[in-house]
């Protein structure tokens, strides 16, 4: 289920927004962390900390929960962001990290 060089610190929204802090592209901070992914500091390379799937290259056209589900289509966690659309991104994460 989940990657495994996770960092638990990551499984919290607020920690996975953290490292976006030199982010440079088009999808907005929040709503990357909120897809489970942190930033990779290269490029425009970011992982999902569930999955670990890496994502880059980005379009600003792309969504990236759409764009997670593209990748990994059996993680955990982007699917229950996909079929839960009222538990979805700091709520859900906010769950997880005082779960």
């Amino acid at each position: 289920m989940c990657g495994e060089d996770v960092e638990p610190d990551n499984f919290c929204f607020d920690k996975r927004l953290l490292s976006y802090q030199s982010w440079k592209g088009a999808q907005s901070p929040k709503s990357l962390a909120s897809a489970g992914f942190v930033y990779t500091q290269v490029g425009d390379t970011v992982k999902c900390i569930f999955c670990n799937v890496r994502i880059n290259k980005w379009k600003s056209s792309d969504v990236p929960l759409d764009e997670h589900l593209r990748w990994s289509k059996d993680c955990v966690y982007a699917v229950l962001l996909q079929r839960k659309p009222t538990c979805r991104g700091e709520v859900n994460a906010t769950f997880i990290c005082n779960y």
